[in-house]
């Protein structure tokens, strides 16, 4: 009856004898599958058939199972045919008491499950691979079935919204943390998708404290009859790429920002230039038409008014330059300690006594290189500012501390650069400035003052001179609760060799000497000449390098100074005194101009024991350079 049975099922069955495992009977199909003659599978234990000990094991227990209990087990394991191939099996182990009429034998239906085994274990490697996909691209699909009112996320969506996996996320829950003020939004868009219409929207998130942004896209999926069956879509967390988007747009801005403000500096550093080289012939003739008139001539009222304008119009070039960074300047190390304490009665006299000046210096500072009398400028401005930003009574705090800065704190700061920098911080607690006025404040003319009380030249004064010493300047301020300028000096390293000028004397005389003179703007020339030879020297006055070279040529041995403008067409002026010291090595030379270039001095730093002389100049000053560089 048994072998009846066996017979006429299409699948593999081999009747077990569970005592000691071995095979009773099999059908066709179990030696196809097994790749046994039917005599070999008869009497043989079934541990030659499984793929290892333990699966053999197992199956015992299966055994043992349905014969002791009459219960149906179902149960996969692997096996291993005649060749050695390991295949996949479902067995459906049952007694065969109702079959046979007698007790103590298990019938086994074996079904070769290998490619449904493989099948499962691609679409698992498939849904592995799409989950780290997702989790990769910050992305999680949802599917809502509208029928059964079921929502389905996948994991990803979880930690979008930081929740654990498989808790209690729900159309509602979502709504909850979507940002208050684009919940509206959302509500109407994920409406229009239900009766129809696929969306796409970006929006935020709150998830704790944190803001996220995420992009959402769903459509429906309509069902044989028409119906709208599901409504699936998926979310993406694009935090990184909003914030990335903003962090460009602000480094954009700053980029336009900052080549306006060079623009402006090159546009300003010309003007001064020309403008001085006026002033100079302003002043100077000013300064002759006193000299020939007698002291109690009324001219002599009007020419002194000349001079005082002129020499307000020359400190606002001097302003101009600054900005620019082409202001000559003589940088020396000082240590910002001591060089601002011998400024503070000063400084205190400028902020008036409503306002407190409080020096909280900084021990053991280290030294930077930079102009003393720029510093002073510095200070001067910062505190004029803080000064006009307190409507009553404030304070003003002047801080020094130091700070090393590496690559990486760089790249997430704008405007900073890595290395050890002296910090210079002016704070006030006056009235602040809002975010549009932050963006304008180092823009020269720029001034939120009253028209005729300020020139809008001060901080733009301050921006030009710190990076002129290769630092850079932050600002922070709010409305209402005052401001904080941030200045970095970069740390000096070398020599320590300080600069300092010298006092002013009489105008001395000459005692006939030979001097080269040599501009490009004809009254300035002019000028000079009268100036000069009026002091007593012999001038040899040249309108270009070109004709310099020519008088050089004939008159090499007679000059005793060269007195040559920096910037003039053909070559600039060290170029024709490197010239004039290939006949002449010891020659002494006097640069003047109104701003320097590279061409003359490094970012507007005077070469080391280079004279110089800044335009425009007055008589006595031009006098007393001459004669202390020919003694």
């Amino acid at each position: 009856m048994v072998e009846d049975f066996l017979m006429c099922l299409g699948e593999a069955v081999i009747v077990i004898d569970p005592k000691n495992r071995s095979i009773l009977q099999c059908n066709r199909a179990a030696e196809l599958l097994f790749e046994f003659e039917k005599a070999e599978l008869t009497g043989q234990k079934t541990c030659s058939l499984f793929r290892t000990e333990k699966e053999d094991a197992q199956f015992a227990g299966f055994l043992q199972t349905a014969r002791s209990n009459k219960v149906t087990v179902h149960a996969e394991l692997q096996m291993r045919t005649k060749n050695g191939a390991v295949i996949e099996t479902e067995h459906t182990l049952t007694t065969t008491d109702e079959i046979s009429g007698r007790s103590g034998s298990v019938l086994s239906i074996v079904h070769d499950i290998t490619r449904r085994k493989q099948a499962e274990k691609e679409l698992q490697h498939q849904k592995n691979l799409l989950e780290k996909s997702q989790e990769l691209g910050h992305i999680g699909t949802w599917e809502f079935d509208l029928k059964q009112d079921k929502l389905f996320w996948t994991s990803e969506i979880y930690r979008i919204f930081d929740m654990p996996v498989g808790s209690d996320l729900n159309y509602a829950t979502f709504l909850e943390k979507v940002h208050p003020e684009d919940r509206n939004h959302v509500i109407r868009k994920w409406q229009a998708s239900l009766d129809g219409d696929s969306h796409e929207i970006e929006h935020r998130l709150l998830v704790g404290d944190q803001v996220k942004w995420v992009r959402q896209k769903a459509f429906l999926e309509i069902g044989a009859k028409g119906e709208a069956v599901k409504a699936i879509g998926y979310v993406q967390d694009i935090t990184d790429r909003k914030q990335a988007e903003e962090e460009k747009e602000r480094l954009e801005k700053q980029l336009q920002h900052t080549q306006k403000i060079e623009s402006v500096g090159r546009l300003a550093g010309g003007v001064a230039h020309d403008y001085n080289n006026m002033l100079s012939v302003i002043i100077g003739n000013a300064e002759l038409a006193q000299m020939k008139l007698a002291s109690s001539d009324p001219v002599q009222e009007d020419l002194e008014e000349i001079l005082k304008a002129a020499t307000r119009s020359r400190d606002i070039t001097q302003k101009l330059l600054a900005f620019a960074r082409k202001q000559n300047i003589m940088p020396c190390v000082v240590n910002l300690n001591e060089a601002i304490e011998i400024t503070l009665k000063m400084l205190r006299q400028l902020l008036g006594e409503n306002i407190d000046l409080v020096w909280q210096p900084k021990g053991e500072l280290w030294s930077v290189e930079i102009d003393p009398s720029q510093l002073d400028q510095i200070l001067a401005n910062l505190c004029v500012n803080a000064r006009d930003a307190i409507p009553d009574v404030g304070r003003l705090t002047i801080e020094t501390d130091m700070v090393s800065l590496d690559q990486a704190y760089c790249h997430d700061h704008t405007g900073f650069m890595p290395g050890d920098f002296v910090i210079l911080a002016v704070s006030d607690n006056g009235c602040g400035m809002d975010q549009e006025t932050l963006g304008y404040i180092f823009e020269p003319f720029f001034s939120t003052k009253p028209l005729g009380t300020g020139t809008g030249l001060g901080l733009a004064t301050v921006y030009g001179i710190v990076k002129q010493s290769n630092g850079f300047i932050n600002v922070y301020s709010e409305e209402g609760a005052g401001s904080t300028f941030k200045i970095y000096l970069p740390r000096y390293l070398g020599p320590i060799a300080d600069v300092k000028g010298e006092a002013e004397q009489e105008v001395p005389k000459g005692a006939g000497e030979t001097i080269l003179l040599v501009e490009d703007e004809v009254p300035l020339l002019k000028l000079m000449t009268t100036l000069l030879e009026d002091l007593d020297y012999k001038v040899l006055a040249a309108n270009s390098p070109l004709e310099a070279l020519g008088i050089i040529e004939a008159h090499a041995d007679e000059i005793d100074l060269l007195v040559t403008d920096m910037v003039m067409p053909e070559m600039n002026g060290r170029e024709l005194a490197e010239r004039l010291k290939r006949i002449q090595p010891k020659i002494r030379c006097l640069y003047m101009s109104g701003y320097t270039e590279t061409a003359i001095a490094h970012h507007g730093v005077l070469e080391k024991g280079a004279n110089f002389i800044h335009k425009p100049f007055s008589r006595g000053y031009f006098g007393v350079q001459i004669k202390r560089i020919l003694s």
